[in-house]
């Protein structure tokens, strides 16, 4: 993700665009690979790691194929990696819009993952089958995808805070609710309009930070908002497994629209800062300009 984004060739003001396509292609991938990966773990689960380890190898070689000699680039002692996440993590911390917005995002994705894994693995204990709980991501999905055609609109008529409180509160709301829900396909519905708002939730805030970056240092701030998000990545399925093991189901799933919550507000809190900020400099530039 990084480097497509890096890699983007559009004007600024298309870059927010630009990204919500590239979200329709991820999720297009996000409907298909749970299904295929149900249907194959009941004929057995070893093919599903078969599957894996080709799809992967193909994407090995999809991705050498866009690789270009590097031009311009200066060559230093110390191993280039080390100074492109000094950068990029200098960037990120120095922007209080770009940290909250990347912290604020790894919260939300440990609260929305973790309810969807809890959901998954109650529906398991229950023996529903493997197919049948594909359809948790698959049609969660699919709201994704029909977001995807919608993003422009929304982001052209509404603030990016209110699409961040909306799509926050839907998501919150999808995973209390199911906790009621012993069902998949109910389950993938409710988390399904939740993702209606997720294509125009991305693009004005991971797109605006791409189209405000500075272009050398792209791939260097892509790279440090997806550390920052890796690292509570291993989180969801460990936590989902201790909460269903001490608490109700319901009670789990309702921990997690919480977190939800709190990186939502975090995010928030960053758009609302970066807002006073560029209110406070509009006067002090017109007053520069002069009559």
């Amino acid at each position: 993700m990084p480097r497509v984004v890096a890699t983007l060739r559009v004007p600024r003001e298309e870059v927010r665009d630009a990204y919500t396509v590239n979200q329709g292609r991820i999720h297009v991938i996000s409907v298909v690979a749970p299904a295929l990966a149900g249907v194959l773990y009941a004929v057995h689960s070893g093919w599903v790691l078969v599957a894996g380890l080709l799809l992967v190898l193909l994407a090995a070689v999809a991705v050498r194929g866009t690789r270009s000699p590097a031009r311009d680039v200066t060559r230093t002692a110390r191993p280039a990696f080390l100074i492109d996440l000094r950068d990029g993590l200098l960037y990120v911390a120095r922007n209080p819009l770009v940290w909250t917005a990347a912290v604020g995002g790894a919260v939300l994705n440990l609260g929305i993952n973790g309810a969807l894994f809890t959901a998954v693995l109650a529906l398991r204990r229950s023996g529903t089958a493997s197919a049948e709980i594909s359809l948790v991501e698959s049609v969660s999905a699919l709201g994704a995808i029909a977001g995807v055609f919608g993003a422009g609109y929304l982001l052209r008529r509404l603030r990016v805070s209110v699409i961040t409180m909306w799509c926050g509160a839907a998501y919150a709301a999808a995973a209390v609710l199911s906790g009621f829900v012993h069902t998949a396909l109910v389950i993938g519905l409710l988390f399904g309009i939740a993702t209606l708002l997720l294509p125009a939730w991305n693009s004005g805030v991971f797109g605006s930070i791409a189209a405000g970056t500075p272009h050398e240092l792209q791939g260097r701030v892509q790279g440090s908002i997806q550390l920052i998000s890796a690292v509570l990545a291993p989180v969801p399925p460990i936590l989902s497994g201790l909460l269903l093991a001490s608490v109700p189901y319901g009670l789990g799933m309702a921990a997690f629209s919480a977190v939800i919550v709190a990186g939502t507000a975090a995010q928030l809190a960053g758009q609302r800062h970066q807002r006073r900020r560029e209110s406070s400099a509009e006067p002090a530039q017109a007053q520069a300009e002069g009559p």
